[in-house]
Formats: C-alpha cells, sequence, structure tokens
C-alpha cells in the first residue's frame, strides 16, 4: 500500500560532529523523516491565533514530529541501498482552544469551536534509500505502523523526491519537474495531498473545471527506472 492520504514523507540525511579538523562524522550518519501530516499538526498550533496551552513549539519534547534512527553504515550495501533499521517519532499536541466572537464586529461570527487534542506516533521499519550517483536518496521505501488516538494502520511505504504533482502519468515525466527522467514513475489520482487540493466542478457553468490532482509515485519497487 502507498502511504495514507496527504502523508507523504520528506527526509533527511543528518551527520554527526566531531570529525577531523572540524568536519562532520561521515561514516556515522543518521536519517530523519517528518511526514507531512506530523508537521501540519505542528503548524497549526504554532500559527494559532490564541495561545495553545501546553504546547511548548516545535522542539519540545511532547511535539516534535520527526522520527530519527542511525544508518546501519556509512556506505550502501552491495545493492546501493543505505538501510535504517527503525526510526520513531511519536508526540501529543494539545487541545487547540475555542476561540469567542469578537463583540466589536457584530456582521462576522468568528467563533471557532475547540479542536480535541491529538496523539500522533510513526514507527518506521527496515527503511532503505537507494543512494547511486544518478540516484543520491531519491527513491524510499520502508513500513510504517502509524497510529492516531490509539487506532493503528499498517502501510508499505514507497517515495520519490521531490514530491510532483500531477493530473496524468506525463505530468511525472515532464522536463524540468525534478525527478530524475530515468526513474519509472506513474501519477497517483487517489492521494488527496491537502496541500494541493482537487479542483470541483462548478455546475453553473459549461466548462468541466474538476481536477483530480494526484502525487508523482514510483512505477515499482526501489531500484524503480525505465
Amino acid at each position: 500500500m502507498r502511504p495514507a492520504e496527504g502523508r507523504h514523507p520528506r527526509h533527511a540525511d543528518l551527520l554527526a560532529t566531531g570529525g577531523i579538523n572540524g568536519t562532520a562524522k561521515f561514516d556515522e550518519p543518521t536519517a530523519a523523516i517528518r511526514p507531512q501530516y506530523a508537521g501540519l499538526l505542528v503548524a497549526e498550533a504554532m500559527e494559532y491565533p490564541v495561545d495553545v496551552p501546553g504546547f511548548t513549539g516545535e522542539k519540545g519534547v511532547e511535539h516534535w514530529p520527526n522520527a530519527v534512527g542511525d544508518f546501519e553504515s556509512g556506505f550502501p550495501d552491495g545493492e546501493d541501498l543505505c538501510h535504517v533499521p527503525e526510526l520513531v517519532s511519536s508526540f501529543d499536541r494539545p487541545e487547540l482552544p475555542a476561540i469567542a466572537d469578537d463583540p466589536m464586529t457584530p456582521d462576522v461570527d468568528e467563533t471557532v469551536e475547540a479542536t480535541p487534542p491529538v496523539s500522533v506516533s510513526y514507527e518506521w521499519t527496515d527503511a532503505r534509500w537507494l543512494n547511486t550517483p544518478d540516484a543520491q536518496g531519491t527513491q524510499f521505501e520502508a513500513d510504517l505502523k502509524f497510529t492516531q488516538d490509539g487506532c493503528t494502520a499498517e502501510f508499505h511505504v514507497v517515495a520519490v523526491s521531490p514530491a510532483v504533482h500531477c493530473v496524468t502519468d506525463e505530468d511525472c515525466t515532464a522536463t524540468g519537474n525534478g525527478i530524475n527522467p530515468d526513474f519509472a514513475v506513474e501519477c497517483d489520482n487517489s492521494i488527496n495531498d491537502p496541500m494541493s487540493p482537487d479542483v470541483v466542478d462548478d455546475p453553473m457553468t459549461p466548462e468541466d473545471e474538476a481536477v483530480d490532482y494526484g502525487l508523482c509515485v514510483l512505477a515499482k519497487p526501489i531500484p524503480s527506472y525505465e
């Protein structure tokens, strides 16, 4: 299965400090994954128009959305894959408090109901990145156990970087979209990305304005090449 709707991950490689002459320790790399959904939960609290009691910011102990884990080695294996056995992120976002109506604007009702607290965890296992001269970590595969408020779902995740929105397969192979042209990719319109929602047809116009946006995904397990 592909990731849950709109929850495609962002990932980065981190390096330990303390190498020779102030350089990083390139033989001790660490990976970090931030799912889009986790980042949106944190951003919603950070940008909320009133204070959120109990929220200590993105780097608060209970509100850290990044899953972090160590690579098994500083070098790819015989199949050009870099492995991280486990990356875990678990955090709680407090309740977003209700917002009262402003009596100074009688023509506008600014009332906002409280949003319940959310508890989310991501357990990534057998994560692996393709690392070759033409695919420097831009193909990714892992197993994921996602839990929200006690409800758990398991997924097999396959990802490609960069994230490219699409309507047809041709959008995923278009020149200049950032995806390696040698990759085998296709458009998955079943993914509903909150950052690029579908466009609904306007029944008052004769034209069909409906657009079913999706995301470009790998067409087969890594390494996914044409």
